[in-house]
C-alpha cells in the first residue's frame, strides 16, 4: 500500500515527508510545546537560568527524540515490509487454481497422463494467519499491542492521577525554585551539609532539568505542577508500552509464536507493578523505559554479528540512547561503556563503531557534564557517599568484627570519613543506608584518598570479612522471598521547604489511591502472582538460567547477556532492598527468556522478516 502524496508539495520535501512521518508525527509535538514554553517563560516569574535550562532542554530533547525515533523507523524495516503485508492481503483474497493443478486436470483427460514437477525453487506460500499478517506490519503491530496495553494500565493511571512522585523527584523539583535554597546533600549524624548552588548532581543533574521542565513549566503556564506531572507521567506511560509493544514485535519477527507473545503482553499489561512504575515521575522508570530500546539493539548487533551497525540510523539510535542511560541514572554509566566494549567480541567487524558508542557517554559523563554543565548551570557535585556504599559496609563489618586489630592511624584515617564510633552498631547484614548516615561533612579528597588506602590493608588482612558484607547485600538480590515494592505518594512535603500546593491529589481520588494501594498488597498475597513478583527472579535466577542454555545451545548469541549481567552485578552493590534498583532487569528479563527459548528451540530466524 502506498502512502497518499502529501499535497502538491515539491518532490524532495513530499519524499522526505512520507519516509519520515512516523518521527515527526512525536517531535512535531514537542517543537509547539517548546514554542509555547519558550514564549510563556517571557510573561513569568521563574528565576532567569531556569529559563534558559527550561527552553535549553526542551531544544536540546528533539533532535535525541529525533536520531532515536529515526533510527527505529529504520530498525523495524522502514518501507521494505510491504512486500509481506501484500502477501497477506494476497491470502485474503480469492485463491486462483495453481497452474500446476490446471495442467493436472488437462492431463487427466488424456489417455496418457505426465507427471507435473514442481522446481524446489518454486516457492510455496501457506495461508497467513491473522497473527502473521500482522507480524509483517510492524508498525500496526506495536501500534496496536501498545493501545492494548495503555488500555489495560488506564485502571491505574486513573486511580494514580495525576502521577506518583516520590520524595527524591519532589526535592529535585523545588531545586528550581529560590524559597528552597540553600541545599542539602546529606543529612546524617555529622550533621547535615548544605550547598548555595542553583542546582545539585545528588540525582543525575540531566534527571532534575526533565522533572523541572513539566513541574515548573506547568507552573509557569498554569499556576501548578499537577498538569505537568500528569503530562511527564502519562508520556512516560506511552513511551513505556511503545518500547514493550517494539520489543514484542521484534521477537515475534525472529519466531517467537503466538502463545510467547500473548504470555509477554500478559505480564506487562496484568503485573500491576509494571504501570505502577510506569507511572511514576522517578529516575528509575526513565531510566528503564530507555535501557529496554537499547537492550534490542545489543540483540540485533549480536545476533547479525554487528551488521545492523552498518545502518548509520542504528548506529545513531546506539548512540543516543547509551547517552541517555549514562545521563538518566549514575549507574548507567558503568552498564553502557563496559557492555558496548565487550560487544567487540561479538562484533568484531565493528569494533569502532562499538568504541565510539562507549567513548560518546563517557565524554558526556566525565567531560561535559562536569566541565562545561556545571558551571554554566551553577551546579554543585553530589555527595560521594552514594559511590561508596559497598566500602563503607565493609568497613563497618571490620570494625564489629576486628576493631581490636585496627590501629590509631587506621582509625584517624577512617573517622575522617566515617563517624568511627557509631560503625560497630551501625552495621546491618543487608542495608548500607544506617551506615552512610556517618558520613562526615565536608569531604576532601585527601580524606577519601587515606581512607581507600586503610580499606585495601584492612581487605588484604581479613578478606572473608570484606566478601560476607558485601554478601549480605547481594542475599537482597539473590535470595528468592522479596516481592516488588512500588512507590504510590504525590509527595508534596519537604523539611525544608515545608509543604506546597502546587499539587494535591483531587479529593475524589483520594480514597480511589488507597484502595489501590489495597488491592496491590492483596495481589501480591496471592501465590501465583507472588511468584511472578518476585524480585531475586529477574536480578539473578531468570538471567543465570538463560545465560546456561544460551552458552550451551547458543555460545556465540550468549553475548546478548552482557548488559544485563552487568546490571545484576550492580544490584548486587546497592545500599538496600527495593524493586527500583532492579526495574531494568524486570522489564527486559522475559524478554531475554523468550529470546532464549527461540534460540533454544531453533526458532531464532524461524520467521526471517526483514528488520532493516
Amino acid at each position: 500500500m502506498k502512502t497518499k502524496p502529501v499535497g502538491h508539495l515539491p518532490a524532495p520535501l513530499r519524499t522526505f515527508l512520507e519516509a519520515h512521518a512516523w518521527a515527526l508525527s512525536f517531535t512535531a509535538p514537542a517543537c509547539v510545546l517548546s514554542l509555547i514554553l519558550i514564549v510563556s517563560l517571557r510573561f513569568t516569574s521563574l528565576h532567569n537560568a531556569s529559563a534558559k535550562l527550561l527552553a535549553l532542554g526542551l531544544i536540546g530533547c528533539i533532535p535525541v527524540m529525533w536520531l532515536v525515533l529515526l533510527g527505529f523507523d529504520r530498525f523495524m524495516g522502514g518501507g521494505g515490509d510491504k512486500t509481506e503485508a501484500d502477501h497477506c492481503e494476497a491470502d485474503k483474497a480469492p485463491a486462483e487454481k495453481p497452474a500446476a493443478v490446471a495442467a493436472h486436470k488437462t492431463t487427466a483427460e488424456k489417455p496418457a497422463p505426465t507427471t507435473t514437477t514442481i522446481s524446489p525453487e518454486t516457492p510455496r506460500h501457506a495461508p497467513a494467519t491473522r497473527f502473521e499478517c500482522l507480524v509483517a506490519q510492524p508498525k500496526r503491530m506495536v501500534a496496536l499491542l501498545a493501545v492494548v496495553m495503555l488500555v489495560c494500565w488506564s485502571f491505574w493511571i486513573v486511580g494514580f492521577f495525576p502521577g506518583i512522585v516520590q520524595v527524591d523527584s519532589f526535592n529535585q523539583i523545588i531545586e528550581w525554585y529560590e524559597d528552597s535554597h540553600p541545599l542539602s546533600t546529606h543529612v546524617g549524624d555529622a550533621g547535615t551539609e548544605w550547598v548555595t548552588n542553583r542546582f545539585t548532581d545528588h540525582h543525575p543533574i540531566f534527571d532534575t532539568l526533565i522533572f523541572g521542565l513539566f513541574a515548573c513549566g506547568s507552573d509557569a503556564l498554569f499556576g501548578s505542577w499537577t498538569p505537568g506531572i500528569f503530562a511527564y507521567c502519562l508520556l512516560q506511560a506511552i513511551a513505556t508500552a511503545g518500547v514493550f509493544s517494539l520489543s514484542l514485535t521484534y521477537l515475534a519477527r525472529r519466531g517467537l509464536p503466538a502463545k510467547g507473545c500473548i504470555a509477554l503482553m500478559a505480564f506487562y499489561c496484568l503485573v500491576p507493578a509494571i504501570p505502577i512504575y510506569a507511572f511514576a515521575m522517578l529516575k528509575d522508570p526513565l531510566f528503564s523505559w530507555i535501557y529496554v530500546p537499547y537492550f534490542l539493539i545489543v540483540v540485533e548487533a549480536v545476533r547479525t554479528r554487528g551488521a545492523v551497525l552498518e545502518r548509520r540510523s542504528v548506529l545513531a539510535s546506539l548512540l543516543a540512547l547509551s547517552v541517555l542511560l549514562a545521563l538518566t541514572k549514575k549507574l548507567g554509566i558503568y552498564v553502557v561503556v563496559p557492555s558496548n566494549l565487550l560487544l567487540i567480541f561479538a562484533c568484531r567487524a565493528q569494533w569502532k563503531r562499538l568504541v565510539a558508542a562507549a567513548a560518546l557517554p563517557a565524554l558526556a559523563i566525565f567531560v561535559v557534564i562536569p566541565l562545561v554543565v556545571y558551571p554554566l548551570a551553577d551546579v554543585a557535585p553530589g555527595n560521594k557517599k552514594e559511590s561508596l556504599s559497598l566500602m563503607f559496609i565493609q568497613t563497618s563489618r571490620y570494625v564489629l568484627k576486628h576493631g581490636d586489630e585496627v590501629t590509631d592511624e587506621e582509625r584517624a584515617a577512617i573517622d575522617r570519613v566515617l563517624v568511627y564510633d557509631t560503625l560497630a552498631d551501625h552495621y546491618r547484614m543487608n542495608s548500607a543506608d544506617r551506615v552512610k548516615e556517618g558520613t562526615r561533612l565536608n569531604l576532601t579528597s585527601d580524606d577519601i584518598d587515606a581512607y581507600a588506602k586503610v580499606w585495601v590493608r584492612q581487605g588484604l588482612k581479613h578478606p572473608l570479612t570484606y566478601l560476607a558484607a558485601w554478601a549480605g547485600l547481594a542475599s537482597n538480590y539473590v535470595a528468592l522471598g522479596s516481592t516488588i515494592d512500588v512507590y504510590t505518594e504525590l509527595c508534596n512535603f519537604n523539611g525544608s521547604f515545608g509543604m506546597t500546593d502546587k499539587t494535591q491529589i483531587p479529593p475524589s481520588l483520594a480514597g480511589v489511591r488507597e484502595g489501590l494501594v489495597g488491592l496491590y498488597g492483596t495481589l501480591l498475597s496471592l501465590p501465583p502472582l507472588a511468584a511472578i513478583c518476585n524480585i531475586a527472579l529477574y536480578s539473578f535466577w531468570l538471567p543465570v538460567l538463560c545465560l546456561g542454555a544460551l552458552r550451551r545451545h547458543a555460545p556465540a548469541l550468549a553475548w546478548v547477556m552482557v548488559p544485563t549481567l552487568i546490571s545484576c552485578v550492580g544490584t548486587m552493590v546497592s545500599p538496600i532492598l527495593t524493586a527500583r534498583y532492579a526495574l531494568p532487569l524486570i522489564y527486559t528479563v522475559p524478554l531475554l527468556v523468550a529470546f532464549t527459548w527461540c534460540t533454544c528451540h531453533g526458532r531464532v530466524g524461524s520467521r526471517e522478516l526483514p528488520m532493516v
